[in-house]
């Protein structure tokens, strides 16, 4: 199938913002990284140069480009909702970072504005577009039911200012979206969520632990911080068997996962293009470029996303400004 090409605008230029373009800017013909905005001027010029694109300036520069198709909104958390909207409203689509917004009812503001001009919006999870995930959910039938399911990413780097900011920091928004997301595309919506934090002193959560229980009896576990490291991991076990993923949520080239069933443990090959991460979810947005919403990445999931975190907040003590 022939997708069409897209010419890419960054809004941000730090570390992430970076390696999308330059995974974008791999993909040849198959993609074209047309504009970057930054608050700093210099560095805009700067980041453009290094990446390939044709032009730089501010994030209103990107937004009313008229040769950009698609916005990326590599931003803090607490700004990605401000420029979500005006890339929506100015006929773009949209590929958010995750955490998408800071509350739910924010998110609804921002999904609001790409349903009212049509345009197509994503939240950033980038593993939805790997082959990979789409395998594991083929297999997940076979597993029987009702689920049992854990899910983790920890690291360590517990003096970054953006994961102490006390307005959209903290280990649930920078990395306990992934394990959430994850458990919500699988086994739906959570009936009920239980969450305990240890906190920094700026009133953000450090390290967190969250119990969901859903809809036909499936159970989960979460552990997400920034202050300890752990391997990055997810297990979801039926009466028939359990699948064992090692790093899911970032799906590296000819990375596999294990099925125990039947007594017997196998790693389930795929697949795989070669493709990188940020270059195969610029290529789903392509893909879906025509439509609201990426179907393996829905806006449905979005939301159920901002409010389990929105309810792991409230229960943790972490609340906004």
């Amino acid at each position: 199938m022939s997708l069409p090409v897209l010419r890419w605008g960054i809004i941000g230029a730090g570390h992430i913002a970076g390696r999308f373009a330059s995974q974008v800017a791999g993909l040849g013909g198959r993609a074209k990284l047309q504009a970057v905005g930054a608050r700093d001027p210099a560095k805009a010029v700067a980041f453009a140069a290094e990446h390939g694109a044709a032009r730089s300036g501010s994030y209103a520069d990107v937004i009313a480009d008229p040769a950009v198709d698609a916005v990326y909104v590599s931003l803090l958390n607490r700004d990605h909702a401000a420029w979500s909207i005006a890339a929506s409203r100015a006929g773009k689509r949209v590929l958010c970072e995750k955490p998408a917004a800071m509350t739910a009812a924010e998110l609804a503001t921002m999904l609001d504005a790409a349903r009212a001009t049509g345009t197509f919006w994503m939240e950033a999870f980038a593993y939805r577009c790997h082959p990979r995930w789409r395998e594991v959910r083929k297999l997940l039938p076979g597993l029987g039911g009702p689920l049992t399911a854990h899910a983790c990413f920890c690291f360590h780097a517990p003096d970054k200012p953006r994961l102490l900011d006390p307005l959209g920091g903290g280990a649930l928004m920078d990395v306990g979206c992934y394990p959430l997301s994850w458990l919500i595309s699988l086994l739906g919506a959570p009936e009920s969520v239980q969450c305990s934090a240890r906190r920094a002193g700026t009133g953000v959560d450090l390290a967190a632990s969250v119990a969901l229980r859903f809809p036909g009896g499936h159970v989960a576990t979460v552990i997400c911080g920034c202050d300890a490291a752990m391997p990055q991991m997810a297990t979801i076990a039926g009466p028939a068997g359990a699948i064992e993923i090692a790093e899911p949520f970032r799906n590296q080239a000819g990375a596999a996962f294990r099925l125990h069933a039947g007594g017997i443990s196998r790693d389930i090959a795929y697949a795989d293009d070669g493709l990188e991460l940020y270059a195969r979810e610029a290529l789903g947005v392509a893909e879906f470029a025509d439509r609201l919403e990426h179907p393996e990445m829905t806006w449905a999931d979005s939301l159920t996303l901002a409010r389990t975190i929105d309810a792991c907040r409230e229960q943790a003590g972490v609340r906004w400004p």
